[in-house]
């Protein structure tokens, strides 16, 4: 709406008003005044002399070289469907006004409507209201006008897109509160099923006890948090494992938990410094000195430089070559056992299976080391993992070795815990594909050869391939 017709279509105080808001609303968004253009549904007035001198200074062409939207074929149903139904009053000269506003007006106005904020249309409506009701009277009646012209109820909400509440509602305010935005009543006020200010503290406390128990905190400070510092929690102890201990608190207390993401996202906000260690993971040698070199080789050579860069790149591709046959080789075996269990024969042994296994970092227990009463450990008691996994089945087998009996991580405990497995675990598989880390003492070496050439020789498999990860790019299955 230009601001130059204002005053033909409210006059007067309204006008001034409604003039005041489109100046606000084009000085907060940056948007230049355009200049009135008058359509083609402009009003006609009964008089035949002046419908032959007041020509449309332009018309509105319709595109059709477009396919338009869904929307606006319904939009456009609509204003037609209510043009030939008209509004069936008769304040056009014992007429329906719906018959001085063409299709085309009545489709441009709706659409300037539409585009327009719900409180941005909420003050235009009141402003015409104001307009139509200049004194307060004990039984107020509302005029309807659209550019000085009387028309009725129906046309005029038709015209704005608006519904019969919508109006009522918006009569009422203007009685109540004038030509004044409408506040939604629950605006700034708490409702009913919000966490209380005391579930709230219970919740934060509950995950400071908890990290003061179970996390370790970080030497030194992290990038980007500089006031706090981390407390590590273990990494087997996650958002949703506190979770969970939190439900379990606030039953016995008898207290309203919250939801899980209700959970997290207080835990982000109030207390973020309490995070989850990351499980470990090896550090290639080898891409810490590629990348080293990479970054002190600024003033060297373009040569020298090219050469660093494609020696990584050559380090790297290896990595991803060893990586993605890893990944195919468990992928052909899950598809294999598919095969195999479609089929339903149980007596015929599956073709091929893959497997890995690693030996994990040493666990200590008792796992808290603050003991209740005269019994303490001076250090702790020791216990090494050895976990075989089989990725087609996604299951995995732990072997927990107590200090007493462990007899080390050499290449003899190794392969007589891979053979148990294989024999009390195992699919009893034609073809094994076995997946280990690049570890001379434990894997690389000839007595894992010889006891895979002994299974084949004894009948136990048809053949066995054995393959090592790159040096630095061990993360698989049993990690």
């Amino acid at each position: 709406m230009a601001l130059e017709d204002c005053d033909g279509f409210f006059g007067g105080e309204a006008a001034d008003l409604l003039r005041e808001e489109l100046l606000e609303m084009d000085t907060e968004f940056g948007t230049p005044h355009a200049s009135p253009v008058k359509a083609s549904g402009s009003i006609s007035d009964s008089s035949d002399e002046e419908s032959d001198t007041d020509e449309p200074a332009s018309t509105m062409a319709v595109d059709t070289t477009f396919d338009k939207r869904h929307l606006d074929l319904e939009e456009e149903k609509t204003v037609s469907d209510f043009k030939a139904a008209t509004c069936g009053c008769s304040h056009n000269s014992g007429g329906p006004c719906s018959d001085a506003f063409t299709t085309a007006y009545l489709l441009e106005h709706r659409s300037n409507c539409s585009e327009m904020t719900h409180t941005e249309l909420d003050l235009v409506i009141l402003t015409a209201i104001s307009s139509a009701r200049p004194q307060q009277t004990s039984r107020t009646k509302t005029t309807y006008l659209h550019h000085g012209k009387h028309v009725c109820m129906k046309l005029f909400l038709h015209l704005h897109g608006i519904s019969r509440s919508r109006m009522n509602e918006l009569q009422h305010h203007y009685d109540t509160c004038g030509i004044t935005p409408r506040i939604h009543g629950n605006t700034k006020r708490r409702p009913k099923h919000g966490a209380s200010y005391e579930d709230t503290t219970n919740a934060v406390t509950f995950i400071e006890n908890f990290a003061s128990l179970h996390a370790m905190p970080l030497p030194g400070r992290q990038r980007g948090n500089f006031d706090e510092k981390y407390l590590l929690l273990p990494s087997d102890m996650n958002k949703t494992y506190v979770h969970k201990k939190y439900i379990e608190a606030c039953i016995e207390d008898m207290k309203q938990p919250f939801k899980r993401r209700k959970f997290e996202s207080l835990w982000n906000e109030t207390i973020p410094h309490i995070i989850t260690a990351k499980p470990a993971t090896d550090l290639c040698f080898t891409c810490q000195q590629n990348n080293q070199l990479i970054l002190r080789s600024v003033n060297l050579p373009d040569s020298v430089k090219s050469a660093r860069l494609q020696e990584s790149l050559e380090h790297l591709k290896r990595a991803h070559t060893e990586r993605d046959y890893y990944k195919q080789q468990c992928k052909d075996c899950e598809q294999e056992w598919k095969v195999h269990v479609e089929s339903g024969n149980v007596e015929t042994k599956v073709k091929k299976m893959h497997y890995s296994y690693d030996y994990a970092q040493q666990v200590h227990f008792p796992c808290s080391p603050q003991q209740t009463g005269p019994e303490f450990f001076k250090t702790a008691r020791k216990c090494s993992l050895f976990g075989v996994c089989c990725e087609p089945l996604s299951f995995q087998i732990n072997y927990l070795i107590d200090e007493a009996v462990d007899t080390g991580k050499g290449a003899d405990s190794t392969i007589s815990l891979f053979h148990h497995f294989l024999c009390i675990h195992g699919l009893q598989e034609e073809t094994v594909h076995i997946h280990l880390d690049n570890c001379v003492g434990q894997n690389k070496n000839n007595a894992t050869v010889h006891y895979l050439l002994w299974r084949v020789m004894t009948g136990q498999h048809k053949a066995a391939t054995l393959s090592f990860m790159l040096v630095g790019h061990t993360k698989f299955g049993p990690d």
